[in-house]
Parts: C-alpha cells; sequence; structure tokens
C-alpha cells in the first residue's frame, strides 16, 4: 500500500496501461498453450467437418441438403419439410434430423434457428461426435475450458487489484482518480472478453477446415457455374456451408437468407465474427473415394467423392 501511495497519479497510470496490456497478451498466449495439436489429422466424415465447422447448426443445414439431394426430403410450397420414406434408407442422424425438420412450420427457421428442444433430441446423435473431435485434440474439451476459465479469472483479478488499492488511495486522499477507475472497467469488460472460454474448434482444427476450403475451392467454383463438381455437393456444404451452395441451387435460396453472406466464407455455429480466409493451407492431392475428409499434407485435409 505504501509503494502504490508513494507513486504520483501520471506516472502510475501509464505503468499500469503497459501491465494490464501485457498481462492480456500473457494470458492470450498461455491460454493457446492449453490446446494440444495432433500429430496427423484424423478421417473425418461430412457431419464430423460440418460439426467442427459450425456446430450442430452445421449438421441440421448439411444433413437436410444432403438429404434433399437424395429425394429424402422436399420442400413443400407451404415452406415445411415433407419426409419420402421410400428414397431412405437413412442414417439414424438423418432420421432424427429430418423427424425434427419436419415438425417445424417454418423450414428455414428451423434450419437457420433451431430450437433448444430441436438441438436436444439430436444430442445423443452428436454427442459421440463431438467426442471423437475432442479426443482427436480438434475441439475443446471441458477440461480445456476448465483451465481458459480459470485462467480468466486469475488474470482479470492480477490486473485489477493495484489498480483498485491505487484508486481507492486516491479517493481517500482526495485526489482524482477517474481516468484509472475508466482504465479499470475497460481492463475487465476487455479481460472476460478476451479470455472467454469458448466451445469451439481448436487452432489445429482451423487450419484442418482452411486447408479443406483451399483444397475444394475448385469445387465449389464448379457448382457456382453450374457444373457438376468432381467431390459429392454434400461434402462441399459440410466444408463451406449450405449458403454457400444455395446461390447454385435456386430452390433454397428462400431457406437462406445469409447465402450471400456465408457465400464468402461466413460461419454461423460457433462464431459470429464475420468472414474469414480460407487459405494459409496448400493443396493436398491425396483425395480417396470415400465420402470422409482425410489429413492431407501440411496440415491440410481433403473429401472424396
Amino acid at each position: 500500500m505504501e509503494l502504490l501511495q508513494s507513486i504520483p497519479g501520471a506516472v502510475f497510470l501509464p505503468v499500469y496501461f503497459i501491465y494490464v496490456v501485457l498481462l492480456l497478451v500473457v494470458g492470450k498466449l498461455i491460454g493457446k498453450g492449453f490446446n494440444t495439436s495432433p500429430s496427423s489429422f484424423p478421417s473425418l466424415d461430412m457431419t464430423s467437418v460440418s460439426y467442427l465447422k459450425t456446430g450442430p447448426v452445421g449438421v441440421i443445414q448439411t444433413t437436410f441438403f444432403d438429404l434433399w439431394k437424395r429425394g429424402y426430403l422436399e420442400v413443400a410450397p407451404t415452406g415445411q419439410a415433407v419426409i419420402r420414406p421410400e428414397k431412405g434408407p437413412v442414417s439414424p442422424l438423418e432420421a432424427a434430423v429430418a423427424q425434427e425438420l419436419s415438425t417445424y412450420t417454418s423450414l428455414s427457421s428451423a434450419l437457420n434457428k433451431p430450437s433448444a428442444s430441436t438441438r436436444k433430441q439430436l444430442e445423443p446423435y452428436l454427442d459421440p461426435v463431438s467426442q471423437n473431435l475432442e479426443s482427436n485434440g480438434l475441439l475443446m474439451d471441458e477440461a480445456v475450458l476448465s483451465r481458459q476459465r480459470a485462467l480468466k479469472w486469475i488474470i482479470t483479478a492480477v490486473g485489477l487489484l493495484p489498480g483498485i488499492l491505487k484508486a481507492y488511495l486516491g479517493l481517500v486522499n482526495g485526489r482524482p482518480s477517474l481516468f484509472l477507475i475508466l482504465l479499470l472497467i475497460l481492463y475487465a469488460v476487455l479481460a472476460l472478453v478476451l479470455l472467454r472460454a469458448k466451445k469451439g474448434p481448436t487452432p489445429a482444427a482451423r487450419q484442418y477446415l482452411q486447408g479443406l476450403a483451399s483444397q475444394y475451392q475448385s469445387d465449389l467454383s464448379l457448382v457456382r457455374g453450374g457444373q457438376v463438381p468432381n467431390s459429392n455437393p454434400a461434402i462441399l456444404a459440410a466444408i463451406f456451408g449450405v449458403g454457400a451452395l444455395a446461390l447454385a441451387y435456386s430452390p433454397l435460396m428462400n431457406l437462406f437468407p445469409r447465402a450471400s453472406a456465408m457465400s464468402q466464407g461466413c460461419t454461423n455455429g460457433w462464431y459470429d465474427s464475420g468472414c474469414s480466409s480460407s487459405s494459409g493451407c496448400s493443396s493436398s492431392s491425396g483425395c480417396s473415394s470415400s465420402s470422409g475428409c482425410s489429413g492431407g499434407g501440411g496440415g491440410c485435409g481433403g473429401c472424396g467423392n
């Protein structure tokens, strides 16, 4: 306390500003260190890729697109989803998604803003997908999230403590502390926002997704140009989002009002931070004919036909 009291406010304020900025940087670096990078990327199917990219919403949208392409789901003139069982068979997850979508009066709402009840119904099918991604270091698990939450509060407390004490001393001694109090509020907000624990892809997973986007950009261009792609369009939906393909499938345009935005690479599941570049990973030529996505050279993965 005596040390803080002896430091003039004009000196303490810039020093404290540098101190809290460094704390935020250190906190971000430590938080990144909690994530372990896999030595190699596993083979992922369409559902896993869509879950990794945009979470449960991505799985619902990609599954709908695949079922619609196969004729199992149709869009009625009223805007509802109609199931055509004769176009089966379908997997348990596909059947569950189709059943949930058919209960909505507005299919667009079901696809873009599924209810909590729908998410709950799909949990038994999506939990194994999430656990597989977590075990492979591609999705934040609860242990990592717990460490990030603890780090957030530690960094926040360590940063606020000297500032609060100095502000208290200033108020007691009748010295102006307005700028320090404003800085304390700003730091608290930034620390809680920047260091918050977020469920979502790890940095390694983002690299993997960027590799897929780079590798399959040419197929996406073919679809948009009205041509037949080399890969399954449903795989492209998982990688780029159904909105990116809706521009090429006019019946879907009304179902995805954000199609034009999503086609530029925006995601709407784990994050809502705008568009991100799909560059940063080179194309891999080691594609198989399976429907999954496998790790490629330099951290990239690919999808088969």
